[in-house]
């Protein structure tokens, strides 16, 4: 299910539900606003997924808007257990491990374009407990090695936003 909220209200004023291919369409929604689109996934947190997104007249439609979920019992929106995940076509590739970690994580972002990257770490209930990183990324591959805040226990998700496109991994601190 797709949420959007009017900022800052956080309360919803509309909800649609995806197609069986993973498309939606919001519609009515007022011109000159400000939007936050949040996506529910059974079994996940909620959490903020596209924030600041405005409509007006000469600028209406916001295409490709992707969310990608990847866990690790094989279950979600979409999930693989290949090194690379290909984010729908968007020209990201991301791959995190280990899982479970016990004191950092290595994300690997391959980029067919520079972007505006940020990686946050949310609690189990959907909590952002840390910004990792937020910057413009050069195409290509980037490595990066987080060290997770060593409050971090348990189940956590690692969000990683470039572009476009949102990928979601739930990943499992053994401290």
């Amino acid at each position: 299910e797709i949420l959007v909220e009017q900022e800052p209200n956080d309360v919803p004023i509309s909800s649609v539900a995806t197609d069986t291919i993973g498309k939606y369409t919001v519609t009515g929604l007022a011109l000159g606003e400000i939007y936050m689109l949040l996506v529910d996934i059974p079994g996940l947190p909620l959490m903020s997924t596209y924030q600041h997104l405005a409509f007006t007249v000469t600028d209406t439609v916001h295409n490709n808007l992707n969310f990608l979920v990847d866990t690790i019992t094989g279950t979600g929106i979409y999930a693989s257990n290949l090194n690379y995940v290909n984010i729908l076509n968007s020209g990201v590739n991301v791959n995190v491990y280990p899982n479970p970690f016990t004191s950092n994580i290595n994300v690997t972002i391959k980029l067919d374009k520079p972007e505006m990257v940020s990686i946050d770490l949310f609690d189990a209930l959907g909590r952002k407990t840390q910004s990792i990183e937020n910057k413009e990324m050069p195409s290509g591959k980037n490595d990066i090695v987080l060290t997770p805040d060593s409050k971090i226990s348990g189940i956590c998700y690692l969000m990683v936003k470039a572009g476009n496109s949102v990928y979601v991994k739930k990943l499992i601190s053994i401290r």
